[in-house]
This record gives structure tokens, sequence and C-alpha cells, in this order.
């Protein structure tokens, strides 16, 4: 008899533990930056008398949490999350955080310092109820452990990428691992300084939309890997710096038809490493709207890309799509080639000229077409190549100096003249 009421004894032990765990683990602790106090509960979003109230400091709801509670703050306009110890917030231990439903008077920001040392969550919807979460990294921010910071879309609230936004305003501010971002095209970068090593923020092929450099300075963004974006760029009017990608690839995959605003110059160590990779799809075009310097260009989509302002490509033009078109409508200068390996032809329009140092080639089924008004002109240090069973067409553009090598059809047009030269 005894040895049965020990069991049910131990039986109901386990009960009470695992009633509290779920009950622990739905508590939500309020804060507001602006009206808490931490002496309050922390269970109100409103105060309530008799001590009852939100939270002052993320801090200090942090440490009357438990694992698996929500942490709720209220957007206060203009009162950023500062009010901290030694002004630091040191997120410990598994939480989600939201904003609170009905309280927001501005956008919630975490301006101090951040340790992040345990899963954290944070729901779409966190920092801007209307549609997104903005999170402000303004202090030194660091995520130790792979997985320790998620961004995930739940609550019910709509993606947004215009609002969805990662803000970086120091160098020093970085994850040490690749958060985990579980909707596609929910990602929106900010890079508010010069001299930003862009790392393990910018990870994945379908995460990341817009990305926006809003500070001029010699560099303005260094790529420390090859990265993938399917929105806007967008870089300071003022200045002349550079997005330097190293030996990286920039791939951008293009499903709207983007103006890019490339007010500086973005450049690749070398001709033939790394560069831009553009993967615009049908009837879509991606523009790059300024004056200024492009790396190697692989054209993969068979979409167009236009080219509208003064460039200087220090590199190649690669075209590889089914029909990879290229509108050149102003000067534009390559200090590589020009290489079509596609299965439909590659339209180049030039308007009005370009000059490509190296040679001019290709090798696929569907050939090239250089079309163009009279008296725009183009030219090489190289050789006009055919080595496809496509027609190279030339119409309309005059070509100056170019050596004729070919095994497949080259029709030259108007400017044909004799000499094996066009």
């Amino acid at each position: 008899m005894n040895n049965k009421l020990f069991k049910l004894f131990g039986l109901l032990v386990i009960l009470i533990v695992a009633l509290s765990a779920v009950s622990f683990g739905q508590t939500k602790w309020y804060v507001d930056a602006l009206n808490g106090l931490d002496t309050y509960t922390g269970t109100s979003a409103t105060i309530d008398g008799g001590g009852v109230g939100p939270k002052l400091t993320i801090s200090n709801a942090i440490t009357a949490a438990a694992i698996g509670d929500t942490i709720s703050l209220a957007g206060i306009a203009g009162a950023p999350y500062n009010v901290e110890p030694a002004g630091s917030i040191v997120m410990s231990k598994s939480l989600v955080f939201v904003v609170t439903a009905g309280a927001v008077a501005g956008t919630p920001v975490i301006a101090a310092n951040v340790t992040v040392t345990a899963a954290e969550k944070f729901m779409n919807g966190t920092f801007y109820l209307a549609g997104g979460f903005t999170f402000y990294i303004n202090g030194a921010f660091t995520v130790v452990g792979s997985g320790n910071l998620t961004f995930t879309g739940m609550d019910g609230f709509a993606i947004n990428p215009a609002t969805n936004v990662i803000e970086r305003a120091l160098n020093t501010s970085k994850f040490d691992a690749i958060p985990t971002y579980q909707l596609a095209n929910s990602i929106d970068l900010l890079y508010d300084n010069a001299s930003i090593t862009v790392d393990k923020e910018w990870s994945g092929t379908t995460f990341i939309y817009n990305v926006t450099a809003n500070q001029a300075g010699a560099t303005i963004l260094t790529l420390a890997g090859s990265y993938t974006m399917n929105g806007k760029l967008t870089t300071p009017a003022a200045g002349t710096g550079i997005i330097a990608l190293g030996a990286n690839t920039l791939t951008m995959n293009d499903a709207v038809g983007f103006s890019h605003d490339n007010y500086n110059n973005i450049t690749s160590t070398n001709v033939g490493v790394g560069g831009i990779t553009v993967g615009t799809t049908t009837a879509l075009t991606t523009t790059f709207l300024r004056n200024g310097q492009l790396p190697n260009i692989s054209k993969t989509g068979a979409g167009l890309l236009t080219l509208t302002a003064t460039t200087v490509v220090n590199g190649n033009i690669t075209t590889s799509a089914a029909a990879g078109n290229v509108l050149l409508s102003a000067v534009v200068t390559i200090t590589g080639g020009i290489t079509h390996a596609g299965t439909a032809t590659s339209l180049f329009t030039v308007t009005p000229s370009v000059d490509v140092a190296g040679n001019v080639a290709s090798s696929g089924a569907g050939g090239m077409l250089f079309s163009g008004a009279l008296g725009n002109t183009a030219a090489t240090g190289g050789s006009l190549t055919n080595s496809g069973t496509g027609t190279v067409t030339v119409t309309g553009t005059s070509w100056i100096g170019v050596n004729v090598v070919n095994s497949g059809p080259i029709t030259a047009g108007v400017s044909a003249t004799t000499n094996g030269r066009i």
C-alpha cells in the first residue's frame, strides 16, 4: 500500500512540474520605456495600481522571465529602449519578442548594446506593428552561437519588404553566426555608416530584398563573401565611394524590374574574378542609373539589362541566357570583352558608343545582334569572333578597328568593309 502511495505521489509531482513548465512558458512580460518602472510586476501593459504595470527596461523583464516566455514592447515615439544597466542588454535565455498590441505610438527601438547568448525569436511585428519590424543595431551588437537570433513571420502580421529592416550603423555591430530568416524576400538591409563589412546578416538566396547604404565614404561596403539580393540596391548620391566585392559575386535576382540607384562605384578584385550576376526574368528590365564603375557583369536572365549613364565596366559582360539583351544607352567602356553562349540571339543596342578593349565573341546557337542608329560607334582592341552556329549581325552601328575571326556566319549590314574588317 505504501509503495502504491509512493508511486502515486511521484506521478503527482511530475504532473505539477509539467503544468508549471507550461504555465511559465505562457507568461507575457510587458515593457514600456516611457511609462514603466522596474519595480512594477511587468504583468500588465498598463499601470493598474498596487505595483502592477509594465517594466521600464528590457533587461529587468529578461531577468523576471523564464525560458519560453514572451516579452512585449510598447512602441514609444522618441523613447528608445536604451535605459539599461551600463547601457547594455544581455539576452541570455530563449524568449519571444513581440510588440504590445494597441500601444504603438512609434517604432520601438533598441538603441543600447545588445548581446544575445541564447535562441531569441524576434517575431514579425516585433518593433513595428503595421506590417513589419525594424531592428536597429545602433551600438555594439554580438550574437553568440549559431542560430541564436531568429527572425520569423508569425502572429498573423503581413510581410511587407519595405518595413522589415535590419540596420547596421557600426562595423563592430555584427552577427558571429548566420541568423535564421524564415520568409522569402522578408528582410531589407540598411547600412548607416561607411566602411562596413557585410557579413552574416546577409545570407541565403531568397530572404534579402532591398539593400541601402546611406553614408558616403572611400569604401561604403565591403562584401566578406558572395551574396544574393532580390530587391533594389541604393547607394548615397554624395561622394565617390565604392562597394568592394573583392573576388566575391553579388547576385541580383530581379523579379520585379528595378532601377538601381548605384550612385557610387562597384568594384571587383580584377577582371574575370567575382562581379555582378543579374538574373532578371523575361520582359523585365534591370537598370543601373548612375555614372561610375561596374565590375564583371554576368547576365543570366532573359530580361533586359540597361546602363543609362557613362559607365566603365572593369571586366567582362557575359550573357548566357536564352536571350540576354543589353541596352548601352550611354558612353560605355568595357575593359574586358563581350561574350554570349545562349541558345537565342543576344541583342546589344548601342547608343551612342561602346569601346571594348577585349574580344567580342559568340559561341552558342543564338548568336548576337549589335544594333543602333547610323553614326553610333563600337570599337574593340580585340577580335569579333563567332564560333557558334548562330549568326552575329551588325546593323546600323559602325564598328571601328575590328578583326573578324569566325567559323560561324557574321553579317555586317551597312557597316561592312573589305579585308576581313568591319
